[in-house]
């Protein structure tokens, strides 16, 4: 049963954008079904009458409660919410502030932190790739500049690198996204002018299948120290060749030459359209984080963390399984231009040089997912 209290906030007083407000503080008490309406009763009665006693009391650890009705057998029997952070009426997901800002791509109007449909809050993406910089495009035509919409600017706009150049895939020609996209064959590549994140950080991607359902090298370094986010690597050193994988989980990263960091995801990473299920989406989302401790996570459309690597920072060259080292960002559909790396299509693609832990991670994902799927 779920009991909301008014004047029962952590401040006396608050001053909101408009449009935003401060959700009441509640308690979740546990029921026997078909006891509800009757627990609402004796709630209402206690409150209304005359009685000595003037404190409901809900306590778990005694199994003890001013009304008999009440299921206090359970460690969750009772869960309580006070809210201290706005949120937005409109989105119904916490403010960042007032949506004064308005965004053609999307016909809206947003907050300051909004960047194609996605609001960051406090965590803004230094790069971040999407399809509104080359709406322009037709279906079919090379993309030989793709623009950075993040905080570091023009400085990370993509070149189109490898044998043959990337190319624009409209929303009408594909079954991924609701937007355009980039194709990417496995000969080809986006060149990143090079950007280097120490210490804990936060990638998404927003990525279609073509007709497989395996996946290699997403992104990596110029040499192939630097490599993610899948893949099978067999030899120590600069990766030079790529298998593709259905559920590996791999990483490296600048200046670490040892045996890959790998582990097996929940489930295939990837499907291909072509032996779906019923809820088959070819929109697909990963986030690929590491944490202060360098633990590497993956996390998949729903937010669901599906792998994990723990942490290995010796700080040594050739340390098998090694997490640490910075992030060097250089190649974007493969690593050391490996032919055979990604093949795929790709909506989006982004990088925050912090990590912005599971629950926001979570929500990235699932808003990443909402705002591209078909």
């Amino acid at each position: 049963m779920f009991i909301a209290f008014n004047d029962a906030t952590l401040y006396q007083e608050a001053r909101l954008f408009e449009g935003d407000s401060i959700e009441k503080s509640s308690v979740n008490v546990g029921c026997a079904v078909g006891e509800e309406l009757q627990l609402v009763e004796d709630i209402v009665n206690f409150i209304t009458g005359e009685t000595k006693r003037n404190v409901m009391k809900f306590d778990v650890l005694e199994d003890a409660s001013t009304f008999k009705l009440a299921d206090l057998t359970k460690p969750n029997s009772v869960v309580t919410k006070v809210k201290s952070r706005p949120i937005n009426m409109n989105t119904g997901k916490v403010s960042t502030g007032p949506l004064d800002s308005y965004e053609a791509s999307t016909g809206n109007f947003v907050s300051k932190t909004t960047i194609e449909g996605i609001d960051f809050g406090n965590n803004i993406p230094i790069i971040d790739y999407n399809p509104t910089t080359i709406s322009s495009l037709s279906n079919g035509a090379t993309v030989s500049t793709w623009r950075n919409s993040g905080s570091g600017g023009e400085t990370y706009n993509l070149s189109a690198g490898g044998g043959t150049t990337p190319s624009m895939v409209t929303a009408a020609n594909q079954n991924n996204f609701r937007t355009d996209g980039v194709q990417i064959a496995d000969t080809e590549y986006f060149t990143i002018p090079s950007i280097a994140i120490q210490g804990d950080y936060t990638i998404y991607m927003v990525l279609g299948n073509f007709n497989i359902k395996r996946m290699s090298a997403i992104y990596g370094d110029a040499d192939g120290e630097t490599l993610g986010f899948a893949g099978s690597y067999s030899e120590n050193g600069a990766a030079t060749a790529v298998s593709t994988t259905a559920n590996e989980f791999s990483i490296r990263h600048d200046s670490r030459l040892g045996a890959i960091a790998s582990a097996t995801s929940q489930g295939p990473l990837i499907t291909d359209g072509v032996d779906r299920d019923d809820d088959y989406n070819g929109c697909h989302v990963f986030i690929v984080r590491r944490d202060e401790d360098s633990n590497m996570f993956l996390q998949n459309r729903e937010g669901e963390v599906i792998a994990q690597i723990s942490g290995v920072a010796t700080g040594k060259t050739t340390e098998p399984g090694a997490t640490d080292g910075q992030l060097l960002l250089e190649r974007l559909g493969t690593t050391n231009e490996i032919n055979s790396a990604y093949k795929g299509n790709m909506a989006r693609f982004g990088v925050i040089s912090s990590d912005i832990g599971t629950n926001n991670a979570a929500n990235l994902a699932v808003d990443l997912f909402n705002f591209y799927k078909i």
